[in-house]
C-alpha cells in the first residue's frame, strides 16, 4: 500500500489554507517563528525541491497553528495505524466528538469489506487475519478516545461547565 508523501500533503494544506502561504506564514509568528519569510516556507514545503527541508519540529508548529491534523494523519497512516486527537480535559467541544465520530464511522465501514473480502474463499490466512485485527484494533482505539471524550464532557457538566 503507498501513502502520500507527507511533504506534498503539507503544500496541499498550506495552499488550500484561507490566504494561502502568506497566511500560514503569519500564523506561524512570522520572524519570531520557524520561518523567515513566506518564500522560505514554500521553498520548505515545495514536494519538488531537495534542497529545502522541513523540520519535524516545524511541522508540528504549522499543524499548530493550521489548526489540522492531516500531517500526523499521513504519517500515522503510513506506520499502519490512524491519528486519534485526545480531547483534553476543559477543552471538551461538539467539534472534537463529531470528528471522532466520523473516524469512527470510516474505520468501521472499512471492516466490512476487509472481511468479506478474506471470506471469499471460505478461508481467512494469515495476512487477511493480520489486516481484519488491524482494522479492529484502530476501531478500538477510536472507541476508547470516543469514551475518554465524553467521559470529560459529562463531568466537566457536572461540575458546573457548558
Amino acid at each position: 500500500m503507498t501513502y502520500p508523501d507527507p511533504i506534498l500533503v503539507i503544500h496541499n494544506e498550506i495552499t488550500d489554507y484561507p490566504g494561502s502561504f502568506t497566511a500560514v506564514w503569519a500564523l506561524t509568528g512570522q520572524q519570531m517563528g520557524p520561518f523567515s519569510s513566506d518564500q522560505m516556507l514554500r521553498n520548505k514545503v515545495n514536494p519538488h525541491s531537495d534542497t529545502h527541508k522541513l523540520t519535524l519540529k516545524e511541522a508540528i508548529r504549522l499543524q499548530q497553528a493550521m489548526r489540522n491534523n492531516r500531517i500526523a494523519e499521513v504519517v500515522a497512516n503510513a506506520m499502519g495505524g490512524s491519528f486519534v486527537p485526545h480531547c483534553k480535559p476543559g477543552d471538551y467541544n461538539s467539534d472534537c466528538i463529531i470528528s471522532l465520530l466520523l473516524r469512527i464511522n470510516k474505520t468501521s465501514g472499512a471492516i466490512g469489506p476487509i472481511i468479506d473480502e478474506a471470506l471469499d474463499d471460505d478461508y481467512i490466512d494469515a495476512r487477511e487475519r493480520a489486516q481484519i485485527n488491524e482494522s479492529i484494533s484502530r476501531l478500538e482505539t477510536k472507541l476508547a478516545r470516543l469514551k475518554e471524550c465524553i467521559n470529560g464532557r459529562s463531568v466537566k457538566n457536572v461540575s458546573g461547565g457548558e
